[in-house]
């Protein structure tokens, strides 16, 4: 375990890190431009999120979408990936963690729109089914670093990648491959990032 995580207090980094997911000045303080985007989502979202949907079968995790434009099915992700996500599910349930697939594929449009807000890469790993953002069931981003640390572990573990290794941060990201291996992956057919991620 690791106690180098960088979070001030549970609730500024989990509200930098929903600033930084939906293209805003990712300062750690609920202004007015973060809580309208909260009041925005709940109008998409509905009083709460319907976070106990059936998953598809076979998996323990994923459903139906939370909010509009997010895909939570893991089945448009590659097959090893999505079972080493079953995986890191099973663990952190074990551990009394209650983890959310927030978001799984990511359509290349959606991945532009996050892009020129500032939030995302175009060429997303989400887009390729090799990256899922996994938040807690009940606290999202909010939720204490022995989560975030949980999460980390755990991919880690697996031979996954964590975003909360990386410069900017990105404590929900768990990815299929390295960083250094996105473009040779990008440049592969579907058939060889099935094998490559194998």
């Amino acid at each position: 375990m690791t106690d180098s995580l960088p979070w001030w207090d549970k609730s500024k980094g989990g509200w930098k890190a929903f600033q930084r997911d939906e293209g805003l000045i990712a300062d750690g303080a609920p202004g007015l431009k973060t809580l309208a985007r909260v009041l925005e989502m709940q109008g998409e979202l509905g009083d709460r999120p319907a976070t106990n949907s059936v998953p598809p079968s076979g998996f323990s995790y994923g459903g139906d979408p939370i909010r509009k434009g997010l895909s939570r099915d893991p089945k448009l992700l590659l097959p090893a990936f999505a079972a080493k996500i079953e995986t890191l599910f099973s663990r952190l349930r074990s551990q009394g963690h209650e983890p959310l697939l927030w978001e799984a594929y990511r359509t290349p449009a959606r991945a532009q729109q996050l892009s020129d807000r500032g939030a995302g890469v175009k060429q997303s790993m989400h887009c390729l089914g090799a990256a899922v953002d996994i938040v807690h069931a009940d606290d999202y981003w909010s939720a204490g670093h022995d989560f975030w640390e949980a999460i980390g572990d755990e991919a880690k573990a697996l031979g996954l990648t964590w975003g909360g290794d990386w410069r900017r941060r990105d404590y929900p990201h768990i990815q299929a491959l390295k960083v250094k291996d996105q473009a040779k992956f990008r440049a592969m057919t579907e058939d060889e990032r099935k094998d490559f991620v194998a």
